[in-house]
């Protein structure tokens, strides 16, 4: 009698796990990628998803702890003042929808070495079917900041994206002008909801 009991509770016990299983809602997907957006943020690999425009050959990625977070950075290093060296890196979303308001943020440290060139910080984030608008945020630094000492995070995007407006993709560059060096490291883009 007891062994038909037990079987009977059994039964009604898995019945009812099986029925909670799948009445169960599942777990909501993140509705906006969690962390940093960009990849090699702090060029630990290189240069690798980043695109170098108009060096000439003496800005790069330098290690042995020259990093903010990490051991390395990437050095310009401007020998004219007309040079301006540009260094970019392109985010595209997985997924263009959005159902609210996304703030959109960017920032980075930089450390002046020597000179007075300047770094421009520029986030800028295009929409899908929509050649005309985007939204821009901008940053300048010029090298008379403490020589050797980082500066940071600073703050050089904050822009919000409406839910009627797809993202197509975020530029974020920065661009270094003049005589001097600075490094810039650990660049951050993150989207959060407003």
């Amino acid at each position: 009698m007891y062994r038909n009991l037990f079987r009977l509770l059994t039964a009604c016990v898995l019945i009812m796990l099986c029925a909670a299983a799948v009445s169960a809602d599942p777990l909501p997907a993140p509705r906006f990628p969690l962390g940093n957006l960009l990849k090699n943020a702090e060029f630990v690999n290189g240069l690798n998803h980043w695109t170098l425009i108009n060096t000439d050959g003496i800005d790069k990625v330098k290690c042995n702890g020259v990093g903010h977070n990490s051991d390395c950075g990437f050095r310009f290093k401007g020998s004219s003042v007309s040079e301006a060296t540009i260094l970019k890196q392109v985010y595209v979303p997985v997924t263009t929808a959005s159902t609210e308001d996304v703030v959109i943020l960017a920032d980075a440290y930089a450390r002046s070495m020597s000179g007075t060139s300047c770094l421009k910080f520029t986030l800028k984030v295009l929409f899908v079917n929509v050649n005309y608008e985007t939204l821009k945020g901008s940053h300048t630094t010029c090298g008379t900041n403490v020589v050797g000492s980082w500066t940071g995070p600073i703050e050089f995007g904050e822009t919000t994206s409406f839910p009627e407006r797809k993202m197509k993709k975020a530029v974020l560059t920065v661009k270094h002008t003049g005589i001097g060096e600075w490094f810039v490291d650990t660049l951050t883009l993150t989207m959060e909801s407003k």
